[in-house]
């Protein structure tokens, strides 16, 4: 942030556009999060944006890129005191960067961002200040990149640049009370072409999960604990000609500081069946070996 006030005070004082009025407002409400998200209702009706417009500049960043940053311009509209509009526009050629609308509860209406070629970058849809609606992110070439349903619902999809569906992420409901996991979901990768690359459960205790090559063919499968990143219990792996690859055994555990601990026999085969190697673990430590 200090970075960000050191540019712009050097350029306000070079461009002399500026009062010193603007200056004091960037400095005590720099923060981005608080312009675009909060209804910030001015309570004094004296003050002299009660009814009228306040516009200042800033650095922001560039939505294609993670590092660097454009100077915008950015107007906030009150009406009796409430904030019902914030605009941004890119300095360089005017157009629209960002736009959303609010209401005296918080956002309400249609929040969008825009890249600097003028293409959607993000939208989503508010009531009240909830999100109500889709948030949807797109690429700079009008692909969606993302799309989430709302904040009620932990159901999203992420997208390949030809469009199809990477993965998907829906909320699980267990068939049983004594099953459900509040904030529970069933995920599914997928391949570029298409295929199913995996299938998994997480946020829902020890749960399976499986693996797919490109054709189809399954991989691997075995248990996880919450997330995909922690093996517990027995996994097996297969070559692509549907032979056991090898077969490793986890801790069971629902603690999570003691996920992905070898425990337990792990076998090995070659591409042709043969048996040719057992290592015999103690919680991650290797206490055997019997070659074949």
């Amino acid at each position: 942030m200090l970075k960000y006030l050191i540019v712009l005070c050097i350029f306000l004082k070079s461009s002399n556009c500026y009062s010193q009025d603007n200056l004091s407002f960037l400095e005590q409400n720099y923060q981005l999060n608080n312009i675009f998200s909060k209804p910030e209702p001015i309570l004094d009706s004296t003050n002299i944006y009660y009814n009228s417009i306040r516009e200042f500049q800033i650095w922001d960043k560039k939505y294609n890129s993670p590092v660097d940053s454009v100077l915008t311009n950015i107007r906030i509209y009150y009406k009796n005191g409430n904030k019902y509009r914030v605009e941004q526009f890119y300095f360089e050629n005017d157009l629209l960067k960002k736009i959303v609308e609010f209401n005296e509860f918080g956002i309400n209406g249609t929040s969008k961002s825009y890249y600097q070629n003028g293409n959607v970058y993000h939208s989503s849809i508010y009531e009240n200040g909830e999100q109500i609606g889709p948030s949807i992110y797109y690429r700079e070439n009008g692909m969606i990149e993302y799309m989430s349903l709302n904040n009620k619902f932990s159901a999203n999809a992420l997208y390949y640049e030809n469009g199809h569906i990477k993965r998907l992420t829906l909320p699980y409901f267990c068939q049983s009370d004594s099953d459900s996991q509040m904030g529970a979901n069933i995920q599914y990768g997928f391949w570029e072409s298409g295929q199913i690359s995996f299938l998994t459960i997480f946020d829902a205790g020890i749960q399976s999960f499986k693996e797919f090559y490109i054709d189809g063919q399954l991989s691997a499968e075995g248990f996880i604990l919450n997330s995909i990143w922690n093996k517990v219990g027995q996994w097996t792996y297969y070559y692509k000609n549907g032979l056991k690859q090898k077969e490793l055994n986890f801790l069971v555990t629902t603690d999570p500081n003691r996920v992905n601990i070898n425990h337990g026999i792990s076998k090995f085969w070659n591409k042709n069946g043969k048996l040719e190697r057992e290592e015999i673990y103690l919680e991650n430590k290797l206490t055997k070996v019997i070659e074949y």
